[in-house]
């Protein structure tokens, strides 16, 4: 009896092995059925990003924006009320900006203002971005390429620099 379990437990063992290996195989050699036609699917995408008093905090953004060679098919910065230079600052690196209207009281500040960027949007897909990231050389078309062959929403989660240990 207690063989008989033991040649189960080994049997289980080689099958997980396996297994493992078969999902490990899956990951490494990922290939994409379909390769994305870059020119055609990313000028149907619209960047939307909310601001309210970034003033201080969009520059690096706008400057990421401005040296990426990917050509989306807009970029539309949604202001929220804000009460510094925000919107001039965005409007000085040729970037346009669209004001919210007044939001009902059932709405928070960014909710509405990604409601109304979305409205107003004119591509298929939405990239949602926050004012106070940044791309690296080639980091949009990065993400647009992770994103897109998976057909439906994806949650990116950022690199965080950090400039002090406090």
């Amino acid at each position: 009896m207690l063989s008989i379990i033991f040649f189960f437990n080994k049997l289980l063992v080689l099958f997980g092995w396996i297994a493992g290996l078969f999902l490990l195989g899956k990951i490494i050699f990922f290939k994409k059925k379909h390769p994305i036609k870059e020119k055609i699917l990313y000028r149907r995408i619209s960047i939307i990003v909310p601001v309210r008093n970034e003033e201080l905090r969009i520059v690096p953004l706008l400057k990421s924006l401005k040296k990426q060679k990917v050509q989306c098919r807009e970029v539309l910065f949604v202001d929220d009320a804000s009460e510094d230079n925000t919107v001039r600052v965005i409007e000085s690196y040729g970037f346009s900006v669209i004001s919210c209207s007044q939001k009902p009281a059932s709405w928070i500040g960014k909710n509405w203002a990604l409601w109304n960027g979305a409205q107003k949007a004119k591509g298929d897909f939405f990239l949602f971005i926050d004012a106070d990231v940044w791309f690296l050389n080639g980091g949009l078309n990065k993400l647009l390429q992770l994103c897109f062959p998976y057909h439906g929403v994806t949650t990116i989660h950022p690199y965080h620099r950090i400039k002090h240990f406090y």
